[in-house]
């Protein structure tokens, strides 16, 4: 059976999964965004530069880097804080028994393949060789803030996508409330 017949409730293990930070989060990784796109350059290591505005919210982690792995129905890479992953693992624990094979089946579908990648003093982290591949990355990468993650992208397909994406949102834009009060 496919993945969503399995796990049919992943959608409850992820609302409510944005945290709005407060003071006493402040160093919990609890609360962190990542907004704005970048295209930096790859070099033959497979290091990139961390954006400078996303340096300061992995400052503030317990873990100076990422959780790096397959995003789940796109050709492009995840990027998580460690904390992000530890509060999704405790959540899909405590959802799932250990006797349910559900659980085995998320543990090993969203963290098995978690790549821990710490940033250098230069801020640079190493995009692992096989989620490089996977995502089709060569000498440059769009790095996609969401929000509470970003994502990896070889910049041509990442235009693709926006593109793609942009014609959903003007259609999700008109189910919104406004974002500035009543109107």
């Amino acid at each position: 059976p496919m993945i969503s017949q399995v796990i049919p409730s992943i959608p409850k293990l992820l609302k409510g999964a944005v945290h709005r930070g407060t003071r006493e989060d402040q160093g919990s990784g609890q609360g962190m965004s990542f907004y704005d796109t970048f295209i930096n350059k790859v070099d033959k290591k497979g290091r990139v530069s961390i954006p400078v505005s996303f340096r300061s919210t992995l400052k503030a982690s317990k873990f100076y880097g990422v959780t790096l792995s397959k995003c789940r129905g796109l050709k492009c890479i995840e990027g998580n804080t460690r904390e992000t992953i530890e509060m999704f693992t405790r959540r899909v624990h405590q959802q799932y028994g250990q006797g349910d094979p559900r659980l085995m089946a998320l543990s090993v579908s969203l963290f098995a393949g978690q790549k821990e990648a710490p940033c250098d003093p230069e801020s640079r982290i190493v995009l692992p060789d096989q989620l490089r591949d996977f995502a089709g990355i060569d000498d440059h990468a769009a790095i996609v803030g969401i929000g509470p993650k970003f994502m990896i992208w070889n910049p041509n397909a990442y235009k693709v996508f926006e593109e793609e994406q942009m014609a959903l949102a003007d259609d999700a834009y008109l189910d919104l409330p406004s974002l500035y009060g009543d109107e």
